[in-house]
């Protein structure tokens, strides 16, 4: 590949490469070809779960199916998948860690309605973007260039490095905007073990959160404008046909949201303050 050829991700792709199981599949296709079952027994997933991703992966354009004319189907990288595993390796995997940290959360802003965890109080229609998006990728596996106004999602997304009182690095998305705040971590499938949303209100306030659309347990921890840890809810479940909301005892400019459990093993208790004042 040309040094100046760029890796153009459409929106099926980010969609794709949302997933760190995913990911890993395109990892382990990209070194030979093998079936459902050898990829099952690989990640230590069930051959269900190892199909439906392969689906996805497929409608992106990244896998496809070999016919080897045994009774034994097997799987293997499209060129496009295999451009998009080989721009240079190292560079690639840093690439995909940070994409699968903020691609859903853009591909949620394209095409769903923004009502997924939320505060219900923001009083945000839903809507939904028609716009494509697009995002370039250089062969160093550098972010280039973002076009449509949907794309700048990404810069609001993007992860920053923060540091919890016991020493634990974890990697923060923000949500600012009403809009990304409508998103949220809605129609996420995982999230990484140190990785979390901060969203960020323009004034402290009773906001409340509900788990509508949202497909994995959270803890929710309030924090009021001088990043204090005024109330946590802890391993708030997924909801179907009835969501309730969760809200501080008090004001609160500032919301983080971690896998269920985190908030425990990390201590964020109220009146626990947290260094976010460099960051926000």
């Amino acid at each position: 590949m040309d040094s100046n050829e760029k890796i153009v991700l459409d929106a099926a792709s980010f969609k794709a490469l949302s997933s760190d199981t995913r990911v890993s599949i395109l990892k382990k296709l990209n070194d030979r070809r093998m079936t459902a079952t050898e990829l099952a027994e690989a990640l230590s997933i069930s051959v269900q779960a190892v199909s439906t991703h392969l689906s996805t992966m497929e409608e992106a354009g990244l896998v496809k199916r070999v016919d080897s004319h045994r009774k034994w189907v097997y799987y293997e990288l499209t060129d496009k998948g295999l451009n998009v595993a080989n721009p240079g390796r190292k560079a690639f995997l840093v690439v995909l860690s940070v994409l699968a940290l903020f691609a859903v959360a853009l591909i949620g802003l394209v095409f769903t309605s923004l009502n997924g965890v939320a505060p219900i109080s923001s009083g945000v229609m839903p809507r939904s973007f028609d716009a494509p998006v697009i995002a370039a990728v250089s062969d160093s596996g550098r972010l280039v260039q973002k076009d449509s106004a949907e794309a700048l999602a990404i810069q609001s997304s993007a992860s920053t490095g923060f540091s919890l009182p016991d020493g634990t690095i974890v990697s923060l998305e923000f949500a600012r905007t009403p809009e990304e705040r409508s998103v949220g971590l809605s129609n996420r499938e995982e999230l990484c073990a140190n990785c979390g949303m901060l969203f960020i209100f323009e004034e402290p306030g009773l906001h409340k959160f509900w788990m509508k659309d949202t497909l994995i347990p959270l803890d929710i921890v309030f924090l009021n404008e001088d990043f204090e840890v005024v109330t946590t809810h802890s391993k708030v479940s997924t909801c179907d046909a009835y969501c309730p909301g969760y809200s501080p005892t008090s004001k609160a400019k500032y919301v983080l949201e971690f896998n269920a459990g985190f908030a425990e093993s990390h201590g964020l208790t109220p009146g626990i303050k947290l260094g976010l004042q460099d960051i926000v």
